[in-house]
């Protein structure tokens, strides 16, 4: 897996790192018309609630955004949510260990 050329690599936090093949590498992209776009898959040893990456300021949603993903806790398939908050962090609910981002699309100010 590698990012696409203008895409920005994801620092992990809570022991979450990149899923992996066939997901792109997780990272995070913003376009001329300020809409920030995610990719790729995330994946942790246990499940967790916490923190999987934070955005940094200008990737920032202006109110906590909600994006039903594909998600496994512990490794059974899920409908899940992440949740993007006003100062960048990135999580998953129901607690979980693996996570999508593709279909993660928002408009920044």
């Amino acid at each position: 897996s590698t990012a696409f050329p203008g895409w920005n690599s994801v620092s992990f936090q809570n022991s979450w790192s990149d899923a992996g093949f066939p997901s792109p590498l997780c990272s995070y992209y913003k376009d001329a018309f300020s809409v920030v776009r995610l990719q790729g898959g995330a994946i942790r040893g246990s499940n967790s609630s916490g923190t999987i990456f934070t955005l940094p300021s200008g990737y920032r949603p202006a109110s906590v955004m909600i994006f039903p993903v594909y998600g496994e806790v512990s490794s059974v398939a899920t409908l899940s949510i992440v949740t993007i908050d006003t100062s960048g962090n990135v999580s998953m609910l129901p607690a979980g260990n693996t996570v999508g981002l593709n279909s993660i699309t928002f408009q920044t100010n």
